[in-house]
C-alpha cells in the first residue's frame, strides 16, 4: 500500500510540474532578463507545485548580490529544498527536469556557491558567533571543517589574550576536540600556577601544592619551596626544610646537605654524633661506610700515569682513575680528571664535581675555586658563596680574604660580603689583625675594619708581626711603628733587619746594633755593617746572635755581652752546651762552650751537632763525624740529609739509601729518590717503579 501511495504522489508531482510548466518557464525567462521582482513572484507562486525548480530559482535570486533580494541564508534555505527533493527523483524525472535546463550538477554547484559565499562572509566577520552560525547552518559545506578550525583558533587566541585559568578552562570545555587543546591545557596549568603563586611567597607555593598536588608544576613548586627555605645554605635551614616538608622531592638532597654541613671534616666522631642527632637520616648504610672509612688513612699513589689511593697497609682503596690526586683534608681530596679539578670523598664520590681550572682544599668549610681566569668561593655543597668574578682570591686570614678585581684590591668575609672596599692598588693578607695596603703609589697599614692605622705615605711597609711592630721605609730611610700607630723608631736608619725572637738589626751607613720591640737599642752602634748581616745576624730562640766586628764574626747574648769573641770568618748555630761549627782560613772546625778548638779546621762544610753526630763535607764528599771528630760514616757520599724522625738519606752515584740514626739500613735496597708522603709513609722511586714504605709497620706496603 505504501509503495502505491508513493507512486501516486510522484505522478501528481510530475503532472503538476507539467501543468505549471508555463509559470516556471516565465519565471526563468524573467530571471534571464534580470527582472528579479517578476521572477521572484512567479517562483513563489509555483513553489508548492514545482518545488525543485522554484526553490532553485529563488535560491538563485537570493544568492546574487545584484538585486535587492540578496540574502545568502534564504538562498541556503531554498537550495537545500532543491537538494533534498532532487535526491528523491528517479532517472526519468531527472530527464524531465533537465528539459528546463536544470541539472543535478546545477543544483549542487549553486549550493556550493552559496556555501562558499557564506564562508567568505564568515571570514569577513571573523567572530566566534558568526563561525558558530555557519557551523550550525551549513553542516554539509566543504568549508565546514575549515570554519571549525578557524572558530577554534580565534577562540584560543581570545583565551590567550585573557590569559586566565578560567578562560582556558572554558575553551577546553567548549571545544574539547580543538587542535589547540594540548596547548590550551598547558596554558591552563601554567596560568593556574602563576595566578596562585603571583605573590611569590612561600605560603602561595604551599597553597598551590595543597590544592593541585598532581599539577605538572608541582615539581617546580616543590623546588621553589626548597630554594626559598634553604636560600642561605645554612645547616639550620636544611633541618627546618626536612622537618616541615619531608614529602618534598628535594628532601633527600636536603638530608645529604645536612650530613655534609654537620659532619664538617667527616671525622668518625662527627659522623657518630650525626647518627645520634639524626636517627631518621635515610642513607644510614652510606653513613656507616663513611664511618668505617673515616678511621682509615688514604694515600695518593701513581701507577701507569694514573693516580689512586691506598691505605696504610697498601690496600687499594680507590681505583687509578685520576690524572692527579692530593691528600685528604676535611673529608675530601682534590683530584684532576680531564684537565679539570674536583673534590672526592673516601667513597670516591665527587663532593665537588671536576669542573674547575683551579681549586684549593676546604678550610673551615670554604674553598677557593677558579675557572677561565676568574675566582670565587664555594661551600661543601658546591654552592657559590662568591661568584666567579675576581681576578685573584688569597687564603682567608683573620676571617678575611684578599681579593683583586680590575687592578684593585679589597677584602671579603666568609659569607662573600665585601668588608673592606675594593679600592687599593695592592694589599697583603691580614695577619695579627692588620694588613698592608697601597693607594696612590704609597703604602700604609689598615686594621680588619678597614681603618687606617699607618697613613699611606710610605715607599714600603711590612705588616705588624706577632710582637705588634712593623718596619717601614720612607725617603730611603727605615723606621718602626707599633700597632697603635705610634712611631717607635724614627725614619733615620739606612737598614733595619727583620725582627727575630724579639730583636731586629738596625744600621746606619757603617755600623749596626739591635733594637727591642719597644724600639730600645741593645748596645751602641758598635758592630760593622755589611749587607750579609741582614740575613745571618739574628737572635735565635736561645738568645744568641752572630755579630761582625772588624770583619770577623762573634756571638753576643741579649744583654749585649760577648759570648764568643769576633775572631772567626763564620759561625754555625751557637750552642752553649755543645760543639759549635766555626770557620777560619776557609775551613770549618768545631769549638766547645769555652771557645776552644775541639775539632780541627779541615772541613769544607760543617753542620750542626744533633745527637752527638754532625754532617760534614771534605774534599772527597759528605760524611758523618762524632763529637770526638772521628768519621763514623765514610766521607764518600754526594749528599747527606736528615729525614726528621727517621734517619739519614745517603746519596751516592744517583742512588739514595735510608739508614737510621745508628746508621743501620732501614730499606733492603737503594732508590733513585726517597721522599716523605707524611709522618707515616715514604715514597720510594726507582727508574721504573714507585713503592710506598710504612714507617710504623716497617715494610713496603705497595708497589
Amino acid at each position: 500500500m505504501q509503495r502505491y501511495f508513493q507512486l501516486f504522489i510522484t505522478n501528481i508531482l510530475i503532472f503538476s510540474s507539467t501543468a505549471f510548466a508555463g509559470r516556471a518557464d516565465r519565471a526563468f525567462d524573467a530571471l534571464e532578463e534580470y527582472n528579479y521582482f517578476k521572477a521572484k513572484h512567479l517562483f513563489e507562486k509555483s513553489i508548492k507545485r514545482n518545488t525543485i525548480t522554484a526553490a532553485y530559482g529563488l535560491a538563485t535570486i537570493y544568492s546574487r548580490n545584484d538585486n535587492p533580494f540578496y540574502q545568502l541564508d534564504f538562498a541556503k534555505k531554498y537550495i537545500s529544498v532543491s537538494v533534498n527533493q532532487i535526491d528523491t527523483l528517479d532517472g526519468k524525472q531527472l530527464n524531465r527536469l533537465e528539459k528546463r535546463k536544470i541539472t543535478y550538477q546545477d543544483i549542487y554547484q549553486l549550493e556550493q556557491s552559496v556555501n562558499a559565499k557564506k564562508f567568505q562572509w564568515a571570514l569577513d566577520q571573523n567572530t566566534i558567533r558568526d563561525y558558530n552560525f555557519y557551523i550550525t547552518n551549513y553542516p554539509e559545506a566543504i568549508q565546514y571543517d575549515a570554519v571549525i578550525s578557524l572558530r577554534n583558533e580565534l577562540a584560543f587566541e581570545q583565551a590567550k589574550k585573557i590569559g586566565t585559568p578560567e578562560a582556558y578552562f572554558m575553551f577546553l570545555e567548549r571545544y574539547p576536540e580543538a587542535a589547540q587543546k594540548l596547548e590550551a591545557k598547558a596554558n591552563y596549568e601554567l596560568s593556574l600556577f602563576e595566578s596562585i603563586t603571583a605573590l611569590d611567597s612561600l605560603g602561595s607555593y604551599i597553597t598551590f601544592l595543597n590544592q593541585y598536588p598532581n599539577s605538572p608544576f608541582a615539581n617546580k613548586a616543590q623546588n621553589i619551596i626548597y630554594e626559598k627555605i634553604t636560600t642561605n645554605g645554612s645547616l639550620e635551614s636544611y633541618i627546618d626544610f626536612v622537618n616541615r616538608f619531608g614529602e618534598n622531592k628535594n628532601s633527600n638532597k636536603a638530608w645529604r646537605n645536612i650530613y655534609k654541613l654537620y659532619t664538617k671534616d667527616f671525622s668518625a666522631e662527627k659522623i657518630a654524633e650525626f647518627r645520634l642527632d639524626f636517627p631518621k637520616y635515610p642513607f644510614m648504610d652510606e653513613l656507616m661506610v663513611d664511618f668505617e672509612l673515616a678511621g682509615k688513612q688514604f694515600y695518593p699513589v701513581i701507577r701507569d700515569n694514573k693516580y689512586g689511593y691506598i691505605d696504610e697497609h697498601g690496600n687499594e682503596m680507590l681505583g687509578f682513575n685520576y690524572d692527579w690526586a692530593g691528600n685528604f683534608k676535611e673529608g675530601g681530596a682534590i683530584v684532576e680528571q680531564n684537565d679539570f679539578l674536583g673534590i672526592i670523598n673516601k667513597q670516591g664520590s665527587f663532593l665537588i664535581p671536576a669542573i674547575y681550572d683551579e681549586l684549593e682544599s676546604f678550610s673551615n668549610g670554604i674553598a677557593i675555586v677558579g675557572l677561565s681566569g676568574k675566582y670565587g668561593l664555594i661551600n661543601k655543597l658546591n654552592q657559590l658563596i662568591t661568584p666567579l668574578i675576581y681576578d685573584e682570591i688569597e687564603a682567608f686570614a683573620d676571617g678575611l680574604a684578599l681579593v683583586e678585581l680590575n687592578g684593585k684590591s679589597g677584602f671579603i668575609n666568609r659569607s662573600g660580603e665585601i668588608i673592606i672596599p675594593i679600592q687599593f692598588s695592592s694589599a697583603g693578607s691580614f695577619s695579627n689583625g692588620f694588613a698592608y695596603a697601597e693607594m696612590n703609589n704609597k703604602k700604609g697599614i689598615i686594621n680588619s675594619k678597614g681603618e687606617v692605622v699607618i697613613d699611606f705615605e710610605h715607599d714600603w711597609v711590612e705588616n705588624f708581626n706577632e710582637n705588634g711592630v712593623a718596619r717601614a721605609r720612607k725617603s730611603n730611610k727605615f723606621g718602626v711603628y707599633a700597632n697603635n700607630g705610634s712611631l717607635i723608631v724614627d725614619f733615620a736608619y739606612a737598614n733595619i733587619g727583620e725582627f727575630s725572637n724579639g730583636y731586629a738589626l738596625i744600621a746606619d751607613s757603617l755600623h749596626y746594633t739591635f733594637i727591642t720591640t719597644e724600639g730600645k737599642p741593645l748596645t751602641d752602634f758598635i758592630f760593622e755593617f755589611k749587607l750579609e748581616a741582614l740575613s745571618f745576624s739574628k737572635f735565635d730562640q736561645n738568645g744568641f746572635a752572630p755579630v761582625i766586628t772588624k770583619g770577623k764574626v762573634g756571638i753576643i747574648d741579649t744583654s749585649g755581652e760577648k759570648v764568643v769573641p769576633a775572631i772567626f770568618e763564620a759561625i754555625g748555630k751557637y750552642k752553649a752546651t755543645s760543639l759549635t761549627a766555626i770557620k777560619k782560613k776557609g775551613d770549618w772546625g768545631y769549638m766547645n762552650a769555652e771557645t776552644r778548638l775541639t775539632i780541627p779546621y779541615k772541613f769544607q762544610f760543617a753542620g750542626e751537632f744533633i745527637n752527638e753526630q754532625a754532617i760534614v763535607q771534605t774534599e772527597v764528599g759528605f760524611g758523618l763525624i762524632s763529637s770526638e771528630g772521628k768519621l763514623i760514616l765514610k766521607d764518600d757520599y754526594t749528599s747527606i740529609n736528615r729525614l726528621e724522625g727517621v734517619g739519614y738519606l745517603l746519596e751516592k752515584s744517583e742512588e739514595v739509601q735510608l739508614v737510621d740514626w745508628s746508621l743501620s739500613p732501614i730499606l733492603d735496597k737503594n732508590y733513585r729518590s726517597i721522599e716523605s708522603v707524611n709522618d707515616e709513609m715514604l715514597q720510594l722511586k726507582t727508574i721504573n717503579s714507585v713503592e710506598i714504605y710504612n714507617l710504623s709497620l716497617k715494610q713496603i706496603v705497595w708497589k
